[in-house]
């Protein structure tokens, strides 16, 4: 059955005892890079790139369901819960047990070393699984580049190995951390089988590569001892309330605290939108841009742009009356229609009563003398009229009125 990415990591709140827990234990150690709770899927890809937040998400979620990924969140369901036949112990037991007063709690228990070698072989078969690389090599130094990856491993010193072995790793000796990976985790390789299967080998490689950064986290860790211890003894048993000492749960295969789960499931979260991103950007770069005209910002060096054209004339106006000269002229051809075809039908029917054409005969035309013009008549002769005529001057007319 596949495991949903976002689902393994909306099961954890600020509150849940798991992300308290690991928040608190790495707060106590002052190398562990800044610690951050991822959230839900859509928060940890909304801080990469607000803007892909939607594409990120689910191309991230679509990662996660591959096979690498898928193995590494089972691997981590396991380190938590014991299934098939591993029944691990959590290094956090020993410390309520000291917390308690149990006891022996701080005495080295084969039990508790070869639970500490098998989860270091299960973390190595998880980062085998999820990180690119041709070799182990190129696998952990991945690992390592992640900030949940660092988490993981250094919370996986501090609670399987610091804690439960405190006096051990205080009286001296980073022996411990290597017999805890060369004995106990090749002791126990074959445990791995119903996760790894036919990859036992790998996970095996891929933890002889992590050895000396397991071996240098847990020297720097070896110096918090006490405050790991205190912070267990005042804060873990008000967290896990009447629970008694977490033995009966190891036995029915619940852990209190699921802590190797929750980091578990930051890591694949960091791996896998780091992935998204990478590639959803590559997607982005590729589409083609939205065509767009160019700006530009007319300078006084530019020639002057060609004058308009002239708008076209109008045409004339009707004349009043709302007749157009076209019309006078339909008007007048159809009357000299109708006078033509009137006369045509005069002509066609005469007064006699015939229907057909008059025809007219002929008629004879006699020869005209032309008489000689008459002789000019004188003219009349009108007397001067004298200077002194005593004829009175015409009277002005009247003028017309304006």
């Amino acid at each position: 059955m596949s495991i949903l990415l976002s689902e393994q990591l909306a099961s954890f709140s600020e509150n849940d005892y798991a992300v308290r827990a690991v928040r608190g234990l790495l707060g106590v150690l002052p190398f562990v890079p800044n610690w951050r709770h991822p959230g839900t899927l859509e928060e940890a890809a909304a801080r990469l790139d607000p803007a892909l937040t939607d594409r990120v998400v689910v191309r991230a979620e679509r990662l996660a369901m591959e096979p690498g990924p898928q193995a590494a969140l089972k691997t981590f369901e396991l380190l938590d819960k014991g299934d098939k036949g591993l029944a691990l112990f959590s290094g956090i037991r020993s410390a309520v047990q000291a917390a308690r007063r149990v006891e022996g709690a701080l005495e080295t228990d084969p039990q508790q070393a070869a639970d500490a070698g098998l989860k270091a072989l299960g973390l190595s078969y998880a980062g085998w699984k999820l990180f690119p690389g041709e070799t182990a090599k190129d696998r952990m130094n991945a690992m390592l580049d992640t900030d949940a990856g660092k988490a993981l491993l250094i919370f996986y010193v501090a609670v399987d190995v610091i804690l439960p072995f405190a006096d051990n790793v205080a009286s001296g000796g980073l022996e411990l951390m290597s017999g805890v990976i060369e004995r106990y985790a090749t002791e126990n390789a074959q445990r791995l089988v119903p996760v790894a299967g036919s990859e036992v080998q790998e996970a095996v490689g891929m933890l002889q590569e992590l050895a000396g950064t397991l071996r240098g986290f847990a020297g720097q860790a070896s110096s918090f001892a006490r405050p790991l211890s205190e912070w267990c003894r005042e804060k873990l048993p008000g967290m896990l309330g009447k629970v008694d000492a977490l033995g009966g749960m190891v036995a029915t295969g619940v852990d209190a605290l699921a802590t190797y789960r929750y980091l578990g499931a930051a890591m694949v979260a960091e791996v896998c939108l780091r992935q998204a991103l990478m590639e959803v950007r590559a997607e982005v770069a590729a589409e083609p841009p939205i065509p767009q005209a160019p700006i530009r910002l007319a300078k006084r060096s530019d020639p002057a742009p060609p004058p308009l054209p002239a708008p076209a004339p109008a045409p004339d106006p009707a004349p009043a009356g709302g007749f157009s000269m076209g019309m006078v002229g339909c008007l007048v051809i159809g009357a000299l229609g109708l006078g033509i075809a009137a006369i045509l039908s005069f002509l066609m029917f005469s007064p006699g009563g015939t229907t057909g054409p008059v025809t007219a005969p002929p008629q004879t035309v006699a020869p005209q003398t032309v008489a000689p013009p008459p002789p000019p008549s004188p003219s009349p002769t009108v007397a001067p009229i004298p200077a002194s005529d005593p004829r009175p001057n015409r009277p002005n007319r009247p003028k017309r009125p304006q």
